[in-house]
């Protein structure tokens, strides 16, 4: 009893203390199935957390398709078309302005050209600002 004196707790009938436990055991269990999720959607991208991310804030808000398995293509070949230029030169990196341009120029191409989902450009804007802001954060060391 002295140690709850000084932690500002009150008395919690039994049954207050089972309804409390049954529902942090169901918080639990979505949380658990949001987690099992999350990592399904991270396998698909290689386990690239950059890219799931990405996936899931597109698909959030006004999604830019129906059909995710749509903007699951655009992000990979995206992912592979980013990643081919960074492994080609990883010194981009170091110049923002430059990544801005050159995903800015993959984006278009790969939503809009290959992919076919329409585009404008607050929408490109939107789709490089991240893509743009989870390299800058992985090359920097900033966790998302």
């Amino acid at each position: 009893e002295r140690l709850f004196k000084k932690k500002n707790l009150n008395e919690v009938t039994k049954e207050e203390m089972e309804s409390n436990i049954a529902a942090l055991e169901k918080i639990y269990a979505q949380a658990k199935e949001l987690e099992r999720k999350n990592q399904l959607l991270r396998a698909k991208y290689d386990n690239d957390e950059k890219y799931a991310r990405l996936h899931k804030r597109l698909m959030e808000k006004d999604p830019l398709t129906d059909s995710e398995s749509k903007l699951f293509e655009a992000l990979q070949g995206l992912k592979a078309a980013v990643d081919l230029q960074i492994l080609q030169n990883s010194k981009m990196l170091e110049n923002e302005s430059f990544i801005e341009r050159m995903i800015m120029r993959l984006v278009i191409d790969q939503f809009k050209n290959k992919q076919q989902i329409p585009l404008d450009a607050a929408t490109s804007k939107r789709i490089n600002g991240l893509i743009v802001k989870e390299y800058m954060n992985e090359f920097y060391g900033r966790v998302a």
